[in-house]
């Protein structure tokens, strides 16, 4: 083998190492890269999960109060309605009373008149 042949051989072995130390660089550049990329997306559905979590039990407190109050108005409703029954049967009996006792002095009238 002459000199510009091993000449030759040598740089062509160092620039497969050159190429091959510069594709493990690529290599290790990209793997770094997708990890990054991989790290962001896990931190984005970290948030959107504890986004949606905070929504959730925001929603669920909402929906408790209302119900709380959709009870109130309901017993407040319950009372209101008793509170008019009970005026009701009240003015009824008086009206009853009122009759009864307008009947009993028309009868008397009718048997004062006979």
């Amino acid at each position: 083998m002459r000199e510009s042949d091993v000449d030759w051989a040598q740089k062509a072995l160092r620039a497969a190492n050159d190429e091959i130390a510069q594709l493990k660089g690529t290599v290790n550049a990209l793997r770094d890269e997708l990890e990054r990329a991989r790290i962001g997306e896990q931190e984005k559905i970290q948030k959107a999960l504890a986004a949606s979590g905070d929504e959730i039990r925001q929603l669920r407190e909402t929906i408790n109060a209302l119900r709380d109050q959709l009870e109130i108005r309901k017993r407040n409703h319950l009372q209101q309605l008793q509170a008019f029954e009970s005026a009701y049967k009240s003015e009824l009996a008086e009206l009853q009373q009122m009759v009864r006792v307008m009947r009993e002095k028309l009868e008397e009238i009718h048997a004062r008149a006979r």
